[in-house]
């Protein structure tokens, strides 16, 4: 670890987390022992408010003369200023096939979703938050585009430098519409009231992982109460140990029973960088 004083010069060394605090920061230099350095002598870190990351994955196949072709993209980005937090979360599947013998290609994924969620600390861990979803899926028969906006408030009820847990309740809206049986359902097209509940961990233990997991459930006030609810987890690995390349998996579960059909999965592999 680097301390950078206001002077200009730099201390490395190992922080003992257990000693420091607001006013001093004990550090332990390979040559100089220990040492205690008052907050004042330090130069006050600065942070870039905005920060993104960026992956992509690709897939193909020829087996026999059967084409199969696709590609992952995910991108999300996040506005962190005092106690505003504005955040972007939106991530594409499309796949292609042709067995041999056809001459045009069929999709078989054309799928995915964008979230943006703007939240704002209130006193402690509370906070007060706005957000919408959009989820699409080109291949269902009810339901191609489905959009719920929520507003509510938020807990951290768990909050260290490693680890964030939030949860968050609030009134919503839910509307989905198109496809080929939009047209003759009764509840396609139409906006719903409903509630919704999100729990949202980010996990961070080293340098090296990073892992997300977010869970969305709303239950709309039609038919008495349809469920929907949307889990979703990325894991990152940083195999150099910098912010600069990672490796991911992602994985995502959505039920909707307005939708038919009501159960899609998706999963991929990607490379990609952290924007800072």
């Amino acid at each position: 670890m680097e301390l950078i004083l206001r002077n200009g010069d730099s201390l490395k060394g190992t922080i003992v987390k257990e000693e420091s605090n607001g006013d001093v920061t004990v550090l332990i230099h390979p040559d100089l022992g220990r040492m205690e350095i008052k907050t004042a002598a330090l130069k006050p870190r600065t942070t870039r408010p905005w920060s993104a990351s960026l992956s992509a994955g690709v897939n193909s196949s020829n087996t026999d003369n059967d084409l199969s072709a696709g590609g992952a993209l995910t991108l999300s980005a996040k506005y962190k200023q005092n106690k505003d937090e504005l955040a972007f979360n939106g991530q594409a599947h499309y796949d292609v096939s042709r067995d041999v013998g056809e001459t045009e290609n069929s999709v078989d994924t054309n799928e995915g979703n964008a979230e943006l969620r703007y939240s704002r600390q209130l006193k402690g861990d509370l906070s007060a938050y706005i957000s919408s979803r959009y989820n699409y899926d080109t291949l269902n028969s009810i339901g191609t585009d489905t959009v719920v906006g929520s507003i509510g408030l938020g807990l951290d009820v768990v909050k260290t430098p490693t680890t964030v847990v939030n949860l968050s309740i609030g009134p919503s809206l839910q509307q989905l519409w198109g496809g080929s049986g939009c047209i003759n359902d009764p509840v396609c097209g139409n906006l719903y009231a409903a509630s919704t509940a999100r729990a949202h961990m980010e996990w961070k233990p080293n340098k090296n992982i990073k892992l997300s997991l977010t869970n969305q459930f709303t239950g709309a006030y039609v038919n008495g109460l349809s469920p929907s609810n949307t889990f979703s987890g990325t894991l990152k690995v940083f195999p150099t140990g910098n912010q600069s390349f990672f490796t991911s998996f992602s994985a995502q579960t959505i039920y909707n029973s307005l939708q038919t059909p009501q159960i899609n999965n998706s999963m991929s592999i990607q490379l990609g960088t952290e924007l800072k």
